[in-house]
């Protein structure tokens, strides 16, 4: 492979993790990254402004996911915890966009208006505070009802909408990414342990495979029993690639309860990925932890050269090693995994056990007939 496909390939992978797996801001990504920012802060502001505080603070952590040291994101959710109440969450955030905001006089007086108490709860006024002539009886709030499991019919039809909106997406995927093999696409997991099932699948939206590069996305979807919806909880974008030695990315989930996402790719030069989610309360994936090792080859000294990182600040080799290592130390189940897998140095044995945890996988005929 001659070095100009080399260079192109991991100037791809650099916008791969810009775009992915958090606010990394590389050459040539700026534009799709600010465009992805601003769509994320204005559905925030949308959802603010229709009461869905939950979903806004998703939205804004998305946000910080493609850029962490803006002080607009943080300020947001922080208003979403007070106008739920949560002032000691809405003070947590404040304190990490303290640190990872530059300019961040704003996120300083949203602290000290919090702290003053210009936020706090006004009392709710008791009964016996009432004028003495009242005779009403204040009834006690009816206390909400444990939702009953849903009809999986329902979860499966909800499933299939998904799917019959991204058939073609995902059929050219599973014909594609492989060469002249189909692959596995899709799979069915509990991550939430609520007892229904998760759904995961790849898909390309790159139909053009002429310049020997084709991009493929996992999403994941869980079904909401209130809106009776399956609702996305997080896309994964370039989680594959085809070109000068592929890209791919396994998903497995840790003992306790968040997923890890494994990704590596690259020829000569290769980088490897672990990024740590944690479940929301409302059901979204959120990004706690990204580790990584870009291994560049050095023409100039024949040798290659690793540098590693921990959500993008340098760590050494060992600090790196240790985490990765717990990671798949502490993995019990594999969720999803790339049709051509491979592991950070490691050894078949334990490629074999993340493949024995492995649930089912489909293809897409497979995945049609697993719903209905």
């Amino acid at each position: 492979m001659g070095k100009s496909y080399r260079k192109a390939f991991m100037v791809i992978l650099s916008i791969t993790l810009a775009l992915s797996l958090a606010a990394c801001s590389f050459p040539g990504s700026n534009k799709k990254a600010e465009e992805q920012y601003d769509e994320y802060i204005d559905k925030a502001e949308d959802y603010m402004d229709d009461g869905k505080y939950k979903k806004a603070i998703s939205a804004y952590e998305d946000a910080i996911e493609i850029f962490d040291d803006r002080d607009e994101p943080y300020i947001g959710i922080a208003m979403a915890y007070i106008e739920l109440g949560d002032l000691d969450s809405a003070l947590d955030i404040l304190k990490k966009g303290k640190k990872a905001v530059e300019d961040n006089d704003d996120i300083l007086d949203l602290i000290d208006d919090i702290n003053d108490g210009k936020y706090d709860p006004v009392p709710i006024e008791t009964v016996a505070s009432l004028p003495s002539e009242t005779s009403e009886t204040i009834a006690a709030p009816t206390p909400t009802p444990t939702p009953a499991m849903p009809d999986m019919n329902a979860v499966n039809s909800a499933y299939l909408s998904v799917i019959a909106a991204r058939s073609e997406d995902i059929l050219w995927f599973q014909n594609n990414y492989g060469y002249n093999t189909q692959v596995k696409c899709a799979s069915l997991f509990d991550i939430t342990g609520d007892g229904i099932p998760e759904l995961f699948f790849a898909y390309s939206e790159d139909h053009n495979n002429g310049d020997y590069l084709l991009c493929g996305q996992i999403s994941v979807y869980t079904y909401d029993p209130v809106t009776g919806q399956a609702e996305e909880m997080i896309t994964f974008e370039n989680a594959y690639m085809i070109a000068a030695g592929g890209f791919r990315s396994d998903i497995v989930l840790e003992d306790n309860g968040n997923i890890v996402v494994f990704s590596d790719g690259g020829d000569e030069d290769w980088i490897y990925t672990a990024t740590e989610y944690e479940i929301t309360p409302d059901n979204r994936l959120s990004m706690v932890n990204t580790i990584s090792d870009y291994s560049n080859y050095d023409y100039d000294t024949d040798s290659q050269i690793d540098e590693y990182t921990q959500n993008f600040g340098e760590i050494d080799e060992a600090t790196f090693r240790s985490l990765y290592d717990g990671y798949l130390g502490s993995a019990v189940a594999t969720v999803f995994i790339s049709p051509d897998y491979e592991l950070y140095d490691y050894s078949s044995d334990q490629i074999d056990l993340l493949n024995s945890m492995l649930g089912t996988m489909y293809y897409y005929d497979g995945l049609i007939s697993a719903l209905s």
